[in-house]
């Protein structure tokens, strides 16, 4: 990477699902623009009974601790404690390399058991998952049209997938910690090549979804005087689904799935 790159964005990521599909998704960032500096965090709550529940603070937080297999993210702001034991070990990848910067992917908690406690909400518990991702590229330089994310976690499988499409393509996908090529991957599956392992979503939730400009960005003071029209008109949806992963037409697992579609204007 540009060792004094004027923009850097550094995002970590943490979720859990319970089996009953109370879910727990939370961010932990900042943003440096020239001299423009932003931190945030972030948490999305959903359940069957309460939908979707959200709480956004500007205030700079500490990183997660990260101890061998456990990680371990407590945020005063947002009333967040929440310990992740990897079931299985890290992977990375460089998504992006260029002259315009780079954008470098560690997920450091592909499959873990997870314990997370908001105030107000009781604890979520369940499997969860936990990555950092740090930019240098400004997302309107960035040679993309559209982002496939997620992650699938059962007793006994993970798959993971970025899918970057646009003038820059690029794709990674981990199973079980191995690399591997999908075929195809869509809102409603995700499909594997040699050999051939299918995802497929059964049922699914809108946790998020619309213009970044409404959704993510939404509580930065004067956002639409800060970023160009080109991040803040990027759509994103993002679902959690009941999904079950199959090998010649036979279940290998089930579990819960969250994965999202970004698309830039």
């Amino acid at each position: 990477m540009t060792r004094n790159p004027l923009f850097v964005l550094s995002k970590w990521y943490f979720d859990c699902v319970a089996e009953d599909g109370r879910a727990f998704i939370g961010y932990l960032g900042e943003l440096r623009w020239k001299s423009l500096s932003i931190h945030f965090q972030s948490l999305l709550l959903h359940s069957a009974s309460e939908g979707t529940q959200t709480r956004f603070s500007l205030r700079r937080g500490p990183p997660p601790n990260v101890s061998g297999p456990a990680l371990v993210w407590k945020s005063s702001p947002l009333r967040v404690e929440g310990t992740w034991n990897a079931l299985e070990s890290p992977v990375q990848a460089t998504i992006l390399e260029s002259d315009a910067g780079a954008i470098e992917w560690h997920c450091l908690q592909p499959r873990a058991t997870a314990r997370v406690r908001a105030a107000k909400a009781g604890a979520v518990c369940g499997l969860g998952y936990a990555e950092h991702l740090r930019m240098t590229i400004p997302p309107w330089r960035m040679p993309l049209k559209e982002l496939r994310w997620g992650r699938f976690l059962s007793d006994t499988d993970s798959l993971v997938w970025i899918d970057w499409r646009g003038p820059y393509s690029k794709q990674v996908v981990f199973h079980n910690g191995a690399e591997v090529r999908a075929e195809r991957i869509t809102e409603q599956q995700v499909i594997l090549r040699d050999p051939k392992v299918i995802l497929d979503f059964e049922e699914s939730f809108v946790l998020r979804e619309g213009i970044l400009a409404k959704t993510a960005l939404s509580k930065i003071p004067s956002v639409q005087k800060i970023f160009p029209a080109s991040v803040l008109g990027i759509r994103e949806c993002k679902w959690k689904s009941r999904a079950v992963l199959c090998r010649d037409g036979k279940a290998m697992s089930s579990g819960w799935a969250i994965h999202e579609v970004v698309q830039w204007p």
